[in-house]
């Protein structure tokens, strides 16, 4: 059975690829994956899975294996304002405190996952961008589970969006949510236990580098990655930000002026595709060699 949908629409039948749910929750180790829509997670994901004894989520559909939609839990980045807003929904940000940080939400989350996952995999993966947004509550529910977030160039991102289709949204009102998003994904930082921060430029520079670290931080087999490093997978999108006329590079300087600050902590610059500096020391980091945090 194959199921056609697109971003945002109803999931239909489920598509069962694994035969049973071999075993309990209780049983497993999961690492929760999260980051803006283009910001890489679906790579990340790919590389952790090498690792033996790693399930991703499978035949959920062309939402790229999301768990978000098949669940019920909470709302999905759709019903929370679209992919280019979700981040200001405050029904997006779920800590422990929620009132839905209970049993009952474990399992139904665990029961909406399972059929997805190979579940004689120890390690079970689940990614979904609002994730950045959910630890505190994915941990409260989880226990003992490991976070990675993925960030990637804000301008990048947004040029990426509006590429595919997915928004119509200006660069600077996408700048915005990246920033807006980010921030509140920040603040959780020192509540959560287990989480590292990625970026994308990181990881397809030095592949090998950030796959091994995060194999150690997640406690996995080494096994190599499948990446060749490259340099310049950002290079068009700041290309063509820059190639308006006059209007949208008033509008360009003005982007400039209120977000590069609040970019810099992640070590980007509206100046250059890849980063600038280190992250900043707030960031719970891979400690790559050569990438001391900024102070």
């Amino acid at each position: 059975m194959t199921r056609d949908r697109s971003i945002g629409a109803r999931v239909g039948p489920r598509l069962v690829r694994f035969d049973a749910v071999t075993a309990d929750v209780e049983q497993h180790r999961f690492v929760f994956i999260g980051g803006l829509p283009r910001s890489g997670t679906t790579l990340l994901a790919a590389e952790i899975a090498r690792s033996p004894g790693v399930a991703n989520l499978e035949g959920i559909g062309p939402v790229a294996d999301e768990g978000q939609y098949v669940q019920d839990v909470y709302a999905t980045q759709q019903q929370a304002g679209g992919i280019d807003r979700f981040g200001y929904a405050s029904e997006m940000h779920l800590t422990e405190e929620s009132p839905l940080a209970n049993d009952l939400s474990r399992t139904a989350l665990w029961e909406s996952w399972a059929p997805y996952w190979d579940t004689t995999a120890p390690v079970l993966v689940e990614k979904t961008p609002s994730n950045l947004l959910k630890m505190r509550f994915l941990q409260a529910l989880f226990p003992g589970s490991s976070f990675v977030v993925v960030v990637r160039h804000p301008v990048a991102e947004a040029m990426a969006l509006r590429g595919r289709g997915w928004s119509s949204r200006s660069v600077d009102r996408l700048v915005d949510h990246w920033v807006h998003a980010h921030e509140v994904m920040a603040g959780d930082l020192p509540f959560v236990e287990r989480v590292v921060v990625v970026r994308y430029e990181d990881l397809i520079t030095r592949p090998a580098d950030v796959l091994g670290a995060l194999q150690k931080f997640l406690e996995l087999d080494r096994v190599a990655t499948g990446e060749e490093p490259r340099q310049d997978l950002n290079d068009r999108y700041l290309e063509d930000w820059r190639s308006g006329g006059l209007r949208s590079r008033l509008a360009n300087r003005r982007t400039v002026d209120r977000y590069e600050s609040p970019i810099g902590r992640y070590g980007y610059s509206f100046s250059s595709p890849l980063p600038v500096s280190p992250l900043s020391a707030e960031f719970p980091a891979l400690g790559l060699p050569g990438a001391e945090p900024a102070v």
